[in-house]
């Protein structure tokens, strides 16, 4: 059963094509206790958790600066660049 898998690569015979056929288990994360990983997500090690599309941490913000919360990170960097 794939749903029991890691995010370990899983390889499995295909009698209709005659092959081997390769599928990747639920990705999860080893750091935050094996959740769920959603694509594109990467663990921050300051906040302990996965963030969609995760660009860096940052100070200023006081957050991770991922999907979310981009926006915020640009007017942030924006209002350094005048000040």
């Amino acid at each position: 059963n794939l749903a029991a898998e890691s995010d370990s690569i899983v390889t499995e015979r295909d009698n209709q094509r005659g092959g081997l056929r390769r599928r990747r288990g639920i990705r999860r994360c080893r750091k935050c206790n094996d959740n769920y990983k959603p694509a594109r997500a990467h663990h921050d090690s300051v906040t302990g958790r996965c963030v969609v599309k995760m660009d860096h941490y940052c100070p200023w913000v006081g957050n991770a600066v991922g999907i979310m919360n981009h926006k915020v990170s640009c007017f942030v960097s924006l209002l350094e660049l005048v000040s």
